[in-house]
């Protein structure tokens, strides 16, 4: 930051405004003079340091730009050419000045003042950049802000087993641990689950599992009545989805209506949850599987299931549908685990 030195002592100063109010400012000594120091000056514009320094009387035409260590000083008021208050000025690296007692030092501030002065417009200056930073710190918090409130659109969390061994049976507590442990289940949905029981949720053909609970809620405000869509037992039911596939795996939303028209993208932490409206009219319930899809798999293996490959099961009301794509293999096992021959 360059600097100058007004009768012995130094300030900083940033740009020609901070050169003006110090030299506005500058005290003379005992006999009337004033000798100021510019170093550093390099910092300043040639065009401002040569319109602040003829505003205060100095010769343009002898002027050069100010140069480090560059120094001026004023003559006691009478001396040279009293008559008309003129000074003349003496450089000590390369330029030469000539001033006026009467012009930029007469106004005899302290350099009490001189500091009070400068600390007011380092103030400003602090000020200023306050603001600005307020300013981009805002667009920041909002940009993050905006982040949190499309992210509190999507529920996802990590899993706590190995996602290359996913067990989708033994997995069902966990997704209920993350909105309502006394959620109702209705159906679950899995998508290549290999011979012993488990699937690679980081496989490259996207192996994946879906869970639909309902979770019992209050009445709505707006529920309609009997008749017309609303519970004769008097009982509402969020549907709640917990899809499970890829963990950092990334998806698109685009969401429009409803007072709400957002378009971003999220990434998957291995639990993708998502809630839908009340209803009156649930799914039917079931109770959690009890059947190892080790033993679908032994009869599976009977009826011609190739080596390595990998299942679809459904299991509902109906119980549980265990197919394999491209191939003969398609079969229907009931709630009790045994193998429906019909």
């Amino acid at each position: 930051m360059p600097k100058i030195t007004i009768n012995g002592k130094e300030y900083d100063f940033e740009n020609g405004d901070d050169l003006k109010r110090l030299m506005q400012a500058a005290g003379k000594n005992a006999d009337g003079s004033s000798k100021i120091s510019i170093i550093g000056n390099p910092d300043i514009k040639v065009s401002t340091d040569k319109n602040i320094l003829k505003m205060y009387g100095m010769d343009m035409n002898n002027l050069e730009s100010p140069k480090d260590g560059d120094q001026f000083e004023t003559m006691p008021t009478g001396k040279n050419d009293a008559s008309n208050g003129s000074a003349s000025g003496k450089s000590f690296g390369g330029s030469s000045f000539s001033g006026s007692s009467d012009s930029s030092f007469s106004s005899g501030t302290s350099d009490e003042d001189i500091q009070k002065l400068f600390k007011k417009s380092n103030g400003t200056r602090w000020i200023t950049w306050v603001v600005v930073l307020l300013c981009i710190g805002g667009f920041v918090g909002m940009f993050f802000a905006i982040g949190g409130i499309t992210q509190s659109w999507e529920e996802t969390y990590a899993l706590s087993g190995d996602p290359t061994h996913f067990d989708p049976i033994a997995s069902v507590n966990e997704m209920r641990s993350h909105f309502d442990p006394t959620a109702k289940l209705s159906s679950i949905e899995m998508d290549y689950v290999g011979a012993d029981g488990t699937m690679d949720l980081t496989a490259k053909y996207n192996a994946n599992t879906t869970y639909k609970f309902y979770r019992e809620v209050p009445t709505p405000k707006d529920a309609p009545p009997v008749g017309a869509g609303g519970s004769a037992a008097g009982k509402w039911y969020e549907p709640v989805e917990a899809d499970v596939y890829q963990p950092g795996q990334w998806r698109h939303v685009s969401k429009m209506g409803g007072g709400v028209n957002a378009e971003y993208d999220y990434s998957n932490k291995g639990i993708d949850l998502n809630r839908d409206d009340p209803t009156a009219t649930p799914d039917t319930f079931i109770d959690d599987p009890k059947c190892s899809i080790k033993d679908f798999w032994k009869i599976a293996n009977q009826k011609g299931a190739p080596a390595g490959s990998v299942a679809t099961i459904n299991y509902d009301d109906s119980g549980y549908g265990f197919s394999i794509s491209n191939t003969d293999v398609n079969l229907q096992f009931n709630k009790d685990c045994t193998l429906n021959t019909n």
